[in-house]
C-alpha cells in the first residue's frame, strides 16, 4: 500500500513539474492540486526524518520551499502557455515575426528563471541550513527526483506486440 500511494504521488509530481506537461492536461479524474499537496508532503515527510529537524526548523525550511514550489509552478504554466501560442503561431501563419521573436525571448527568460531556482533555493536555505546541510539537502533533493522516476518506470506496464 505505501509503495503504491508512493509511486502514484512520483507519477503526479513528475507530470506536474514535467517540461511536457500540455501532453497530460487532458481530462483527468486526478485532482493535481491534491496530489501535489500530498507529495510535497511525502517530502516535507522524508526531510524531517534525514534531517532530524525540530519543528521550528522544520517551519521554516518548509515555508522556504513551498516558496520556491510555488515559484516554479507559475514558470512553468507560463511557460507552457506561452510554447502553446508559439505552436499555434506556426502552424496558423498568425503572427507577425515581431511577435515571434518576442515571444521567443520571453521564453527563453523563463527558462533562465526556472534554471536559476536551484541556486535561488540554496541560498535562501543557508540561512537555515549549515554549508553540510545544505549539500545533503541538493543530495537528498536529487535522490527524491530519482526515486520518483524509478517508481514511474516500476508502475508502466510493459506493453507487448501482439
Amino acid at each position: 500500500m505505501k509503495n503504491t500511494a508512493f509511486i502514484i504521488m512520483g507519477i503526479l509530481w513528475i507530470i506536474l513539474f514535467s517540461n511536457n506537461f500540455a501532453a497530460f492536461a487532458g481530462p483527468t479524474n486526478v485532482n493535481l492540486r491534491e496530489v501535489k499537496e500530498r507529495l510535497i508532503t511525502l517530502r516535507n515527510w522524508q526531510l524531517m526524518e534525514e534531517f532530524n529537524l525540530s519543528p521550528q526548523k522544520a517551519q521554516r525550511v518548509f515555508n522556504i520551499l513551498k516558496g520556491f514550489d510555488d515559484k516554479r509552478i507559475r514558470l512553468i504554466q507560463k511557460r507552457r502557455k506561452i510554447i502553446n501560442k508559439l505552436r499555434h503561431a506556426v502552424e496558423n501563419g498568425s503572427i507577425s515575426n515581431n511577435e515571434l521573436n518576442r515571444l521567443m525571448n520571453e521564453l527563453n527568460k523563463i527558462n533562465i528563471a526556472i534554471a536559476r531556482l536551484p541556486d535561488e533555493e540554496r541560498r535562501a536555505l543557508s540561512g537555515v541550513f549549515t554549508p553540510q546541510e545544505q549539500a545533503r539537502y541538493i543530495l537528498f533533493s536529487q535522490r527524491f527526483a530519482r526515486n520518483i522516476r524509478q517508481a514511474m518506470r516500476r508502475s508502466k506496464p510493459v506493453r507487448r506486440a501482439y
